[in-house]
């Protein structure tokens, strides 16, 4: 199962073609189940330029699957260890929310779609850390999947959607 990313989710919105957007093509057009996280909710939500688009990506972004860290200060704990043992390698992430999603797709051992180089940077030391390069890394029989993309609504079409001047999305209704 796999994990999108913010950033690849932003760039599918914008109609933009990238590799990362095209494996989520072929995610969804394979049915492949994935999720998101809250924070990867909240981050395009968020990034909406008005409130018709606001209301599209929340209520589309809604239905889909979420994937939750425990709750507790021992999930921030681990949070924080994470980066604290990546900053002793030499690595600093440039965003706490990016550790919460990395550590999101490592606890629910999920495969994580993303184009932002941070990803890259703690998968290199972190072996838990699954980055999704090709489809062929996924289980072809996607055992435990209790959900198909086909059930879901369809997303808010791309053309619908696009970069406003700042760089967040715009919807072109």
């Amino acid at each position: 199962m796999v994990l999108v990313d913010t950033s690849v989710l932003i760039e599918f919105f914008r109609g933009r073609k990238t590799q990362k957007v095209g494996l989520f093509d072929e995610i969804l057009a394979r049915d492949i189940p994935f999720g998101i996280s809250p924070y990867t909710y909240q981050e395009v939500v968020q990034g909406a330029r008005d409130e018709q688009e606001y209301e599209s990506l929340r209520e589309y972004l809604g239905t889909q699957t979420f994937y939750f860290l425990p709750n507790g200060r021992e999930t921030h704990e681990k949070a924080a260890r994470l980066y604290f043992d990546l900053r002793r390698l030499g690595i600093t992430v440039r965003g706490t929310i990016d550790i919460l999603i990395a550590l999101t797709a490592m606890e629910n051992n999920l495969a994580l779609l993303h184009n932002d180089r941070d990803f890259d940077a703690i998968a290199a030391v972190m072996p838990d850390c699954k980055i999704l390069n090709a489809l062929s890394a996924l289980d072809p029989n996607h055992q435990g999947v209790m959900f198909a993309w086909k059930d879901m609504p369809a997303p808010p079409p791309r053309s619908q959607l696009s970069a406003g001047p700042s760089g967040g999305l715009r919807c072109g209704h």
